[in-house]
This record gives structure tokens, sequence and C-alpha cells, in this order.
């Protein structure tokens, strides 16, 4: 095994439909950085890195599979002195434990847009493409055109979205806090900002003046966030309700500004 003096290692912890992937994509471009996927997805291991363990070995050992992929990166990506990976809050309690406790470098990825966040991820699941480089099935393309993109709003479904958003984010902070570990909370909308991009790499000690993110990833879903669904009408004025009870508010951070620059369709 790579001894673990030859590099640095850090995680990029969030949730789905973040801008994870294009952070990570942004990252990997730099000289002397490598950044992993999604290597513990609970159902595959997301690397483009040879002879890598399975999941067997995965569940095995946690820590053990995460050194051995450092390691390998090190190895077949140029010798990177800075190597990170993504990672979600439910994919391994035990790698999560592990980063605080060694104190290991971790940038905290935020969507404050709830409901931009909650759209993606419903579209994401109904047509089977989390990133605009997957190519999908034929079953899959032929369902997407005869069914369209559009997902349909539930009020309950959103606030409980944003409700257990918001208590993974308070309470990752919170334990990250007690152990004294390191961290940057970052949002998606603030990620392309050229001040709070040259903080991450401040943050994760990587010198280098500036890069630009890959641009073969395209925004997936660029339309208006209304019409990303099926009943906007109803979607619209759920979120002007709830915007109206200070306690809700705070915690869906629907971005009104998106929805009040079209034409009002409730009063």
């Amino acid at each position: 095994m790579t001894s673990p003096d030859n590099y640095k290692m850090f995680a990029i912890i969030s949730e789905a439909r973040t801008g994870s992937t294009v952070l990570s994509h942004k990252l990997g471009l730099l000289e002397g950085v490598g950044c992993h996927g999604e290597i513990f997805h609970p159902d595959k291991i997301h690397s483009g890195l040879e002879g890598h363990p399975d999941t067997s070995v995965r569940r095995r050992d946690p820590v053990g599979f995460l050194q051995t992929m450092m390691d390998l990166a090190y190895e077949q990506k140029g010798q990177s002195s800075i190597i990170g990976f993504k990672l979600f809050f439910d994919h391994n309690r035990a790698i999560t434990r592990f980063l605080i406790d060694q104190k290991i470098p971790i940038v905290l990825l935020e969507r404050e847009n709830k409901l931009a966040q909650y759209s993606s991820l419903k579209i994401a699941k109904k047509t089977g493409k989390w990133h605009s480089k997957q190519k999908l099935s034929k079953p899959q393309e032929e369902k997407n055109k005869l069914e369209g993109k559009k997902v349909s709003f539930s009020l309950l479904e959103f606030v409980a979205f944003s409700a257990r958003s918001q208590f993974r984010f308070q309470g990752f902070i919170s334990k990250i806090k007690k152990q004294h570990a390191p961290y940057l909370h970052v949002t998606y909308e603030s990620m392309f900002n050229e001040k709070n991009w040259l903080q991450i790499l401040q943050f994760l000690s990587i010198q280098v003046e500036a890069t630009k993110a890959d641009s073969t990833l395209e925004k997936q879903n660029s339309e208006p966030l209304l019409e990303r669904f099926s009943n906007p009408k109803y979607a619209e004025c759920c979120c002007k309700l709830l915007n109206g009870i200070p306690w809700l508010s705070t915690t869906v951070n629907v971005d009104l500004d998106s929805l009040l620059t079209e034409k009002s369709s409730c009063s």
C-alpha cells in the first residue's frame, strides 16, 4: 500500500442533485488533484480505476477499502498529491465517522434552493438520467420521449424532503463542530463564484489560480422551476403559502424570485 504521507485526502459530502458531480469534476481538472465519484454508492462503486476491490470487500472493511481506493488513485492518476471522493449522508456511516474522527477535510455541499433540488431529484428518478453524460437504454429513452420529464408536485412530500435535508445538514455540522474537524460549508448557488471557488481551493490547500468546469457537463434542467411540474399552479400556490409561515419558510427555502418572475396564478 502507498503511504498516506504521499497525498492528502478530502471528501465532498452532500445529497443528490446538489452539484457534487460538477464540483468533483471541477476539482479533478486541477493539476495534482484526483477526485473519485460515489465509491460508497449502495449499488455500485463509481470509479474509473483498474483492479479496485469489489462491494463485498467494501462491506467487510469500509475504511480499508477507502485506503485502497486512495492508494490506487495515487498510483494510476499521476501520483496526485490531493485525492478526494464523493459521499452522500446515507452511503456509509462508518466512513462518515472515520472522516470526522481522523479530521479529514470535508467540503459540505448544500443546495439552498430546495424546490430546485426536489424537482431535479424527482426528474432524475423518473427519467433515469442522473448526469448529462449518462447514456440511457433504448427502452428508457423511448419511455422518456413518451412520458416527458415533467413531475408532479406534492406539498407533503416537498415539506418532508426539505425538513429532512435541513435536519441532515444541521446534525452533521453539529457533529463536526463537536469533534473540531475541518470543514467548509458551501452552496451549489455560490460554487462558481470566483471568491467562493478560491475559498474552496484554499481550504483544500490546492495551489492554483483558476480553472473552469468541464464544459461537457451541462445543466440538465434549465427550464424555469414551475415548468418542471405537471401541476405548476398548485406548486406555485403551495410555495407562496409555505413562505408565509415563518417556521416553515426557513425549512423549505423556496426561491420566490424565480417564481414571481413568472405570471402569478394565485392571489
